[in-house]
Order: structure tokens, then C-alpha cells, then sequence
């Protein structure tokens, strides 16, 4: 059911008699409201994130703001019974409108992106709207997670929902929240002091990972990210999947920018084996010349013994597709650098080369059907 079909209803119930319920004085009664049910503390006090969060959905909409208070009021009281349904019910609602508000520009997605979402995960395509990511992208997943997470504890089921897995849950939004919607100087601060750690703990990686639903934000960190740890903990995260271009809502190809591949080009010779995996999974029909771009500065970056290892794959995309004039000078340094090492696959970039130098590659059509995402994909969680 939709948001907006959810909210008219307009259902009533009698009025009930007061029940002043067990062990109360003659003068006592149940508080009616979540300050009075805090008292004497009243509200908690809100952190510096979650008060620029607060601003941020305040500009968005109020009702998403005071839901977010709520959350943060009641988390309190998970362990209260029913308190837990209440912060999940109100997470959902905040999920779902921030992804509504912010999604009002739809960019285009692949076919294979397209096919590669599971049909019980529709919603991931809302969600890659607003942050302007690939499905599969983990920017998405972790968003995904954690309101599927919210949505399967809104409504009374037994067993109850574990209180602990909702107030997780809900810190977890409140993170991505301040990601996604607060000031981008506040997060770019934080970004900042998180490039200063040489080894991240679990804590600081999910810290990034918060923080990274921006491109402006992504570009920042990855162009300026130097310490090899944090290589295999993002690789795990799935942050190196090189993107393919896309055809817009005009019809034209459109590359599609890669700044976690400039982080792989830093650290390609301190550890060239999980770098030449990784690139090695690109497959070699994507035709985003950015990527290529990275790929050939990747393998001149690494030992011959690697970087032999990408000529194939360079190659291939050459071939394929018009991206070979944009790379033509880095391939002839590659060739340079594998032949001084006495390696024969320098022959198959110079036979690459001289098939460049013969004729244009062939033209690759301007102009294609553009690729659509048709509405409805929000129907599997809203509908839960």
C-alpha cells in the first residue's frame, strides 16, 4: 500500500472508559505523551549529528523530522513492550520518505543492472535513484538492509522483533541519514579524519560507509585515500565494482565516473595481486572509458608480472568499442614498459595499436533506445 493511501484512512474507535490500570494511586495516571513518559529528563539530548540530521529532514519535511525525534526519544525504551514496533514503524516511514523526496531525477540503469536485481528486492532501484548508484552498488545494499530491517519489525508478529536488532537498525538509519542529508562540509569533515587512519576497525569502516552515499563525497575520499589497509575491508564491501556507461533519458551514452578505481591505481604496487583481481573482474564488455582509463593506469602502476596479465582485457575493449583513441598513449607506454622486461604479450598491444593506426575503430551508435525503471519498485517493502 502506498504512503499516500496509508495516510487516509481515517478510522475511529470509540470513546473508552478510563482505566486508571493496576498498582496507581488515586492521583496517579498514565502519561499520554513521550516527554511526560521521560520525565523528569524529558527528551535526550541530541548528538552534533543527530541535530544537523534533524535540520536537514526539517527542510525535507517536517513530519520526517519529528518522526526521527521520536525514534531517538523512544530508543530508550526498546525493551518496554510494543516500544519496539513503534521505532521501527517510524524508521520505515522515514526510509521511505527520504528516498521519495530525493528521487524526484531518475538516471538510467544497464539491462544487466536491471536483471541483476532479485525480484524479492525491487526496492533497490528506488534506493540507487536517490543516491545515484547501481543497484548492486554497497552504497544501496546497506541502505536496502537496514530498511528491510525496519519494515519486517513495524508490525506485530510473533515471535516479537529483538529489541537489540531494532535499535540497531534504527542507529544504523540515523547514520545513513546524516550521510545522505546533512550538511556536506559537516560530513566532509568527518571523512576528513577518517583518511588519517592507517588500519580501520570495524566501527570506522561502517563510519565510511555511512558517509560515502554522495558522489561528491565518494571522489573526495577516494582521490585522497592513501593506507593500503583499507583496500581488502572495501573490496569485501563490494566497493570496486567498475560501473558501465549508461544510455540517459535522452538516448546517449553516458560514462559513468569511477573515483574508487584512483585508490586502486595508488596502491597497484604495494599489493598488485588483489588489484589485478579486482580489475580482472571488470567484464570485458563494459564500454565506460573511464574505467579503461583506470585499467591502463592500474597496469602501468604495476609489476610487469601483473600487468601483463591486463593487456587481454585492454584489448578487448579496444576492439570493441571507440574508447582506443583516448587511450593511445598510455598503451604505448605500456607496450614500452612490458617489452623492456622482455615480455611477448608487448606484441599484442603493438598489434593493437598498429589495427588503431590503420583505420578508426568502428563507430559505436550515439544515439541508443534509452533504458527505463518502470514504477512500482518500492511495492515490496511499502507493501510488507
Amino acid at each position: 500500500m502506498a504512503l499516500d493511501e496509508r495516510a487516509s484512512g481515517d478510522l475511529k474507535e470509540p470513546p473508552r472508559a478510563a482505566d486508571p490500570g493496576p498498582n496507581l494511586g488515586p492521583t496517579e495516571t498514565i502519561p499520554l505523551t513521550t516527554t511526560a513518559a521521560l520525565a523528569p529528563a524529558g527528551a535526550p539530548n541530541l548528538s552534533a549529528r543527530e541535530r544537523e540530521t534533524v535540520e536537514a529532514l526539517e527542510e525535507l519535511d517536517p513530519h520526517l523530522a519529528g518522526l526521527y525525534r521520536l525514534g531517538l526519544e523512544l530508543s530508550s525504551r526498546v525493551a518496554d513492550p510494543g516500544v519496539g514496533y513503534l521505532i521501527a514503524h517510524a524508521g520505515r516511514e522515514i526510509g521511505l520518505g527520504v528516498v521519495r523526496l530525493l528521487s524526484d531525477v531518475a538516471p538510467a540503469f544497464t539491462e544487466t543492472e536491471i536483471e541483476q536485481v532479485a525480484g524479492n528486492e525491487s526496492y533497490r532501484a528506488d534506493i540507487a535513484v536517490m543516491l545515484g548508484v547501481p543497484p548492486e552498488h554497497p552504497s544501496v545494499t546497506i541502505w536496502f538492509r537496514t530498511q528491510r530491517t525496519l519494515v519486517g519489525a513495524a508490525h506485530f508478529r510473533l515471535p516479537a522483533p529483538s529489541p537489540d536488532a531494532v535499535r540497531d537498525a534504527f542507529r544504523q538509519l540515523s547514520g545513513l541519514l546524516f550521510g545522505r542529508v546533512a550538511p556536506y562540509f559537516s560530513t566532509h569533515a568527518e571523512l576528513a579524519s577518517l583518511l588519517a587512519v592507517p588500519e580501520p576497525t570495524p566501527d570506522q569502516l561502517m563510519r565510511v560507509r555511512e558517509l560515502l552515499l554522495r558522489p561528491v563525497q565518494r571522489h573526495y575520499f577516494f582521490s585522497r585515500l592513501e593506507h593500503l589497509a583499507w583496500l581488502q575491508p572495501l573490496a569485501e564491501a563490494g566497493y570496486f565494482r567498475a560501473p558501465d556507461l549508461v544510455v540517459d533519458s535522452r538516448g546517449f551514452r553516458r560514462p559513468r565516473p569511477w573515483p574508487e578505481g584512483e585508490f586502486l591505481i595508488r596502491v597497484a604496487g604495494a599489493d598488485p595481486k588483489i588489484v589485478v583481481e579486482l580489475l580482472l573482474a571488470i567484464p570485458h564488455g563494459n564500454q565506460n572509458p573511464i574505467v579503461w582509463d583506470v585499467v591502463s593506469r592500474a597496469a602501468l602502476a604495476l609489476p610487469v608480472t601483473e600487468s601483463r596479465l591486463l593487456v587481454a582485457p585492454l584489448t578487448h575493449a579496444i576492439r570493441g568499442d571507440s574508447t582506443g583513441s583516448l587511450l593511445a598513449h598510455r598503451l604505448i607506454d605500456l607496450t614500452r614498459a612490458i617489452a623492456g622486461a622482455g615480455d611477448p604479450s608487448a606484441f599484442e598491444i603493438a598489434e593493437c595499436l598498429l589495427w588503431m593506426a590503420d583505420g578508426p575503430p568502428p563507430r559505436i551508435q550515439e544515439v541508443a533506445s534509452p533504458v527505463s525503471v518502470e514504477g512500482g519498485g518500492d511495492q515490496h517493502i511499502e507493501n510488507e
